[in-house]
């Protein structure tokens, strides 16, 4: 009767094999493994923060010079348009200088109608013309003091 006492035992620990402990000098291998494959990601990221401020400096410098670049842009458009409307004012002169008529010196809208006196030059539309006389100017091509205008007329 002792004997089934013993098969029948509450305690089933003796019966069942015991569980395969871990060798110490494994998991120490393995800390040691996992410790350097980290020292080895941090330097890896170092040298990718590196890298990446790197790239932000030369875009920084890049986007300077795009804006520069830009601005220079901007500044050639604008010479370029104040060129376009002297040339085509130039264009208008020649076109109408070719056709028989010569434009005023001073408005440039108005035909030449009348001569300075004593200068006599043929240059300037009446109304201009008459502005110089009331206000005592000289003759913008030679400086000398207008007396007085006469009207021509084309011929």
């Amino acid at each position: 009767m002792a004997a089934s006492l013993l098969l029948f035992s509450p305690d089933p620990s003796p019966l069942l094999p015991s569980p395969p402990q871990p060798r110490v000098d494994e998991l120490d291998e393995r800390w040691q493994n996992l410790q350097a494959e980290a020292e080895q990601r941090n330097r890896q990221m170092t040298l990718l923060q590196a890298e990446a401020e790197q790239k932000d400096g030369l875009l920084a410098l890049l986007q300077a010079e795009a804006n520069q670049r830009e601005g220079a842009f901007s500044k050639l458009q604008e010479e370029v348009a104040s060129l376009r409307v002297a040339a085509s004012s130039s264009a208008a002169v020649a076109r109408e200088a070719n056709h028989g008529s010569l434009l005023c010196k001073i408005c440039f809208e108005n035909e030449v109608g009348c001569a300075l006196y004593p200068c006599r030059h043929h240059a300037f539309c009446l109304p201009c013309a008459s502005q110089l006389l009331q206000r005592g100017q000289a003759c913008p091509l030679c400086r000398r003091q207008v007396e007085n205008l006469f009207e021509t007329y084309p011929g």
